[in-house]
């Protein structure tokens, strides 16, 4: 009997726990599908331990915490209602009937995780599709004259949404700062999110590569792990798209000076794996301002604030710039993820009473704007700057439908460039920033198409419709890049 109300109260947890780990993953990652999970799951048991503290916290209080508090609340109400031998039917059946109820429960807390994963879409589609073949092109490394480098500070912008330049929570002054006014730029209309773009390692593989981040391995059921096996082991992946070439492996070759800046530990998503793999020569992180002496420290992963990381990297250029050296600097910023950070050394217009995440938008923004109206100044034309949303906000500021359907923000600081198309996605980005830095190449490079180009006879409208429906469909040529 005692066995029987043990098991009965062990599913119940689990249960319950399914449940408040669906909530989790909703609350504090937006809308995730099971793709997403199996992406993650790759990163193996290094990429679970160096998971920011804050979302672990999270995850223990409504995961763990809450569940076991649930399940002694029940203990005690069924005790006191047998105790009182209570008279109330539904009561008593349910007291009566408990292993019944928890099935109940148990039913309900995996439907309703199957449905908002989506999980049918991963499992049941096996289809294959040769779509990644046919719009791949491989990218080759040739060498830039000298005289014709161009400098590139890339800037990704954490849970960035177009929704942000129009949000009328903001004062005019932030808004002049998120669109940056009296300072020559452009922008993409639509910047639209695809499958695979997110999360933030899986838009920076796609923008520097120009093919997804798919899952791979003996964590995907739907591939044959001998092919990847080289490539990872229990404790996750040893490499990262060996077999690709992206933005950083032509850089290199070019004798540019790589560099990713990020607060929080690189190791997260196997940042550091796919930079190491790929040209990057410097990787900074927590421990780097950690050993600087920094100690403002936001709570999302306690890792450096925005402010901090334009500071850093403005002293790398002028070091880079004095000693003659090309260079590519990538920055993931940090303070915007949700549910926002207050910087204490951060000054609102007019006093507004913000909620943290409008905060965190306001003051980003005005670092971004004041740092690169600095390099501006100094460098001119010299240096090609992208801004860019890692991908959309998962919580909308502005409440309407279809939120996921606006744009992802992006901004290029630059005053001699012209757009030849209003529509972008992750993988146009790569072909996009070699013909900023004008970069030789024929006409594309990965799956994307750059739009500072022409392209006579290319239904732009047709390769979004076909890259919708055929990215996460099985694709033997894509594997390749993992051999």
């Amino acid at each position: 009997m005692k066995l029987k109300v043990f098991f009965n109260y062990l599913i119940l947890f689990f249960s319950i726990q399914l449940f408040m780990f669906t909530e989790w993953l909703h609350r504090y990652f937006g809308k995730v599908d099971f793709e997403q999970i199996l992406v993650f799951l790759n990163f193996g048991t290094r990429g679970l331990l160096n998971t920011e503290d804050y979302v672990i916290e999270k995850f223990i209080q409504l995961c763990i915490y809450f569940p076991i508090l649930i399940l002694i609340i029940i203990y005690i109400c069924i005790f006191l209602f047998k105790k009182i031998k209570t008279e109330r039917k539904i009561l008593k059946l349910l007291i009566n009937n408990n292993f019944k109820t928890i099935l109940v429960i148990f039913f309900f807390s995996f439907i309703y995780f199957f449905q908002v994963l989506d999980i049918s879409k991963q499992f049941l589609n096996s289809e294959k599709s040769d779509f990644i073949k046919k719009n791949y092109t491989h990218p080759k490394l040739k060498k830039i004259k000298k005289s014709n480098k161009k400098d590139l500070l890339l800037i990704y912008l954490e849970s960035f949404s177009e929704e942000f330049s129009k949000n009328t929570k903001l004062s005019n002054q932030t808004l002049n700062y998120i669109n940056f006014k009296n300072l020559n730029n452009f922008k993409v209309k639509n910047f639209y999110q695809t499958t695979y773009n997110n999360y933030t390692i899986g838009a920076i593989v796609s923008s520097q590569c120009g093919i997804p981040q798919k899952p791979i391995g003996m964590l995907d059921t739907r591939f044959d792990n001998r092919k990847t096996k080289n490539v990872r082991d229990i404790f996750g992946l040893k490499n990262f798209l060996p077999n690709a070439i992206c933005l950083g492996d032509v850089l290199k070759y070019n004798n540019y000076k790589n560099v990713f800046i990020n607060s929080i530990n690189p190791n997260f998503q196997a940042m550091n794996i796919f930079f190491n793999d790929h040209g990057y020569e410097e990787i900074i992180g927590k421990n780097y301002f950690v050993k600087k002496g920094y100690q403002n420290f936001n709570s999302w992963g306690e890792g450096a604030n925005d402010r901090i990381l334009f500071l850093e990297a403005e002293k790398l250029i002028n070091k880079f710039k004095k000693n003659n050296e090309s260079f590519n600097i990538n920055i993931l910023t940090t303070d915007t993820h949700y549910p926002g950070y207050r910087d204490s050394d951060c000054e609102i217009a007019q006093n507004q009473k913000l909620s943290d995440l409008n905060f965190s938008i306001s003051c980003t923004s005005k670092h971004l704007f004041n740092f690169i109206s600095k390099i501006k100044k100094k460098y001119g034309e010299s240096i090609i700057i992208l801004i860019i949303g890692d991908h959309l906000n998962p919580i909308p500021q502005i409440k309407k439908e279809n939120y996921d359907k606006e744009p992802i923000y992006n901004r290029i600081v630059n005053s001699n460039i012209k757009i030849y198309r209003d529509e972008m996605n992750h993988y146009d980005v790569f072909p996009t920033l070699l013909d900023l830095i004008e970069f030789p190449f024929e006409n594309k490079v990965g799956l994307g198409f750059s739009v500072l180009r022409k392209y006579p006879g290319l239904d732009y409208k047709k390769y979004k419709m076909d890259l919708k429906n055929n990215i996460e469909k099985r694709s033997e040529f894509y594997y390749e890049f993992w051999k």
